[in-house]
Formats: C-alpha cells, structure tokens, sequence
C-alpha cells in the first residue's frame, strides 16, 4: 500500500540577534522578525510511503515513532516551490501581508495540480513505485547519493513475496556498502526483513 501527502513546511524570520527559527506545520507562536511586517516563508513537502516503509520505521523507533507523517518518514519526498524559482534552489513563498498570502495560495494550488497530486497519484501502484526505484529517482533522494537507502527500499518492496534472489542480493547489497557506524542499525534491518519474508 502507498500512503501520499502533502504538507506544509513553515519557517518564521528570524528575530533580530536571534539564530533563524525553522518551524515545521503552522506555527501557533512563531519567531516574528522586529521590523513593521512580519514574513513568513513556505514550501510544500510532497511525499509517498509505502506500507512496507513505515512497518520497518515502526519496528526500528519502537514508541517514537511519530503518529503523523512528516517529510523525512516519506520514501518518496520531494517539494513544490513558487513559479519562477529556479532550478536546483530551495525557493519559498514569501508571506508579508494578506495580498501575498493570496497570491501564495494560488499558486501553491497551480503547482499542487501541475506537478504535486498528479506525481503522487501514479505512485500508487506499486509497479510504478518499484519503476521509481529501479530508475534510481525518489524525487530529492537518488540512487548515485543513497545507494545503501535504495538497496533498503527495494528490499521492503520484496520481503512480503518471501524469500528469493532479488531479495538477497538488495539485502546483501545495503549490508555491504554501509557504513561501519551504522552497522549495528544495518544488521538489524537486514535480520527483520529476513523474518517478515520468511512469514510470507
């Protein structure tokens, strides 16, 4: 199963002397700049996580485990950003009053219907999530950067079809190109995955 959303991510100037205040969802106390307007600044997270995906974060954060889904929970992420920005920039609608609100909303809805609900909608299907995955592309996450997190997700992808070849080697794979800190956490995923493919 493929969960999608998409969700605000929020950040308030930062006050004068201050370090800049990051805020995800809407602030109910925002940092507010001391100059006369206040600005806020907004991107949307678009994101798609997979059943699969999610019982291993459960399995691996045990009570943490975070009850609603945020950006780094997605195994697809990607974001939307205003008309106009340019590529490869981490552009934001700039809010100052409630004239650019207006137009933030409107194009925020433009580019949810361009290039954000349609994105997420084909992911649906488990074959074109696995197509994503085999093209090395989940939006900000690539497979030249992530190769260990591929080899993963491909994995979990697998697991419930039970024990098989594929399964191994994506298993082998994400167990030998880790990192020697994140050994522990790689043995355990690697032992998890195995038992949940054995049950299937």
């Amino acid at each position: 199963m493929v969960r999608a959303t998409c969700a605000d991510r929020w950040r308030a100037s930062p006050c004068a002397g201050d370090r800049p205040n990051r805020l995800e969802g809407c602030p109910s106390r925002p940092c507010w700049p001391r100059r006369p307007q206040p600005r806020l600044q907004q991107v949307i997270s678009h994101l798609a996580q997979v059943f699969e995906h999610r019982r291993w974060q459960s399995e691996n954060l045990g009570p943490s485990m975070p009850k609603s889904i945020s950006e780094s929970l997605g195994l697809y992420r990607d974001r939307l950003h205003p008309s106009g920005t340019q590529e490869g920039t981490d552009g934001w609608w700039e809010i100052t009053d409630e004239n650019s609100a207006n137009e933030a909303v409107t194009d925020m809805i433009s580019q949810l219907d361009r290039a954000g609900w349609p994105v997420l909608e084909r992911m649906f299907s488990r074959e074109a999530m696995m197509a994503r995955l085999h093209d090395g592309d989940l939006g900000m996450m690539k497979r030249s950067n992530l190769g260990v997190f591929f080899a993963r997700a491909e994995a979990l992808m697998l697991m419930d079809a039970g024990p098989s070849h594929a399964l191994d080697s994506r298993l082998d794979d994400a167990l030998t190109n880790g990192t020697p800190t994140q050994r522990d956490h790689a043995e355990r995923f690697d032992t998890w995955v195995r038992a949940e493919a054995a049950k299937a």
